[in-house]
């Protein structure tokens, strides 16, 4: 008798069918992000408002405690996984934050606790967290992982949801899963992103249930 085999093709979009069954609403910032984009040594640039409504979706969904983010800039990423939260009310939610290249303060970002490391790779960030004993449920990365990161990552929680942003042809949301699935989390699930979308994720198959409806 065969087994029933499924891929990531057939699965993807079942997970998002399941995170977003009404579909992904807009979502909408409200900051005065150009004043942000002003303080900027270095204009690395920020996620879509699609990439972002995907991502307070998935926060919506999975509901974590603690996200550590590489990649901060003005913090649109940031405000979105907070607003993510805002059916949870505050101090529900902390959000760890660097960004190598610059300092931005982002403010206060929908009652969510944001720890903003400016000027920190996402290894020395890293390294501060295991340090301090802190286990971190989603890990979003929009930025270039190196072998060490992926180590250290599973340190902080080798069942972790990975979200990879910028997830397209020879792009680094591509090179971050290849690294991070070649050794240390091999054992999550990669989903691909919706059509027309960047954002893949990497989910644990400890965290992945079949019920009966």
């Amino acid at each position: 008798m065969n087994s029933l085999r499924m891929n990531r093709m057939t699965l993807s979009p079942a997970v998002w069918a399941a995170i977003a069954p009404e579909g992904i609403r807009t979502y909408y910032s409200g900051a005065s992000e150009g004043k942000l984009v002003e303080q900027a040594e270095y204009r690395t640039g920020s996620i879509s408002s699609q990439d972002a409504a995907e991502l307070r979706a998935i926060v919506e969904y999975f509901e974590p405690s603690v996200i550590a983010e590489v990649g901060t800039y003005i913090g649109r990423s940031t405000r979105a996984m907070a607003a993510g939260n805002l059916s949870r009310g505050e101090d529900h939610l902390t959000i760890y934050t660097c960004d190598s290249s610059n300092a931005i303060q982002i403010g206060p970002v929908y009652g969510a606790k944001v720890v903003q490391h400016p000027k920190t790779t996402s290894t020395q960030m890293f390294e501060e967290l295991y340090s301090a004993a802190v286990s971190v449920d989603m890990f979003y990365i929009d930025g270039r992982l190196s072998h060490q990161d992926a180590g250290l990552m599973k340190k902080l929680n080798p069942d972790a949801l990975i979200v990879l942003d910028d997830f397209e042809g020879i792009e680094k949301g591509v090179a971050n899963a290849s690294v991070l699935l070649s050794n240390t989390f091999s054992q999550h699930f990669l989903v691909y992103p919706r059509a027309g979308g960047k954002t893949a994720l990497m989910v644990s198959q400890r965290c992945l249930q079949l019920t009966p409806q």
